[in-house]
């Protein structure tokens, strides 16, 4: 596997354009759930110490540009634990593929890295309808794992409303959502050694979503 290689300290950060999902009811407790975030931006970067990307050394106290393109798709197999009147409960095993490109650029030097990987989690979530096509919910997908010589640690959490506009001659409906989002999403290769980062996302704050409901 490639290395996104950072002696030095470099965090993207962006706000994320979301294409609309989509919801496939499989039975009346399986659900299969799509959804795409795509980052992507041009900003500057001041390394702190020393910053070897990607092979590239860029020495200590590097500055430039960056430009990164980080898209993420998630595929979720959602099983319905509790039904009620007003709440249901949701448990999820997620499927999340993240690519990376990115460039820096700094003075007479320029390096680019690109990296695919899939990243499984596993979630809960809930929804509490206040009264038809409208409710709340909430949802956190987590993992925490450290193999061989490559630690992840993804925290994915959202909370809202929703609402729901149905096609009754169309056989899919319409659904509606906001909130406000965080994802922190770290993956190191050789952690405690070389300090070598794969990927470094933090995002957070409000979105709107929209998805189809087959």
């Amino acid at each position: 596997m490639g290395a996104f290689q950072m002696t030095g300290q470099f965090k993207p950060s962006a706000d994320p354009t979301m294409i609309p999902g989509g919801t496939f009811r499989l039975s009346d407790r399986f659900n299969l759930d799509l959804e795409a975030l795509l980052f992507n931006q041009r900003t500057a970067f001041e390394a702190q110490n020393k910053l070897t990307f990607a092979g590239i050394d860029f020495g200590f106290n590097a500055t430039g540009e960056a430009d990164y393109d980080v898209d993420i798709y998630d595929t979720s197999l959602r099983y319905r634990l509790y039904r009620g009147t007003s709440l249901d409960v949701f448990a999820s095993a997620v499927l999340k593929l993240a690519k990376t490109d990115v460039t820096l650029r700094s003075g007479p030097i320029t390096q680019s890295f690109n990296q695919t990987m899939v990243i499984p989690l596993l979630g809960f979530s809930g929804s509490y309808r206040i009264k038809e096509g409208l409710g709340l919910y909430g949802s956190f997908k987590i993992l925490d794992l450290d193999f061989q010589d490559q630690a992840t640690w993804v925290n994915d959490w959202e909370m809202g409303f929703f609402g729901e506009l149905k096609g009754k001659n169309l056989g899919v409906d319409l659904d509606m959502s906001a909130g406000f989002r965080t994802l922190d999403l770290e993956i190191e290769h050789m952690r405690g050694q070389s300090g070598e980062v794969l990927l470094d996302l933090e995002h957070s704050g409000p979105f709107l979503e929209a998805s189809l409901d087959f």
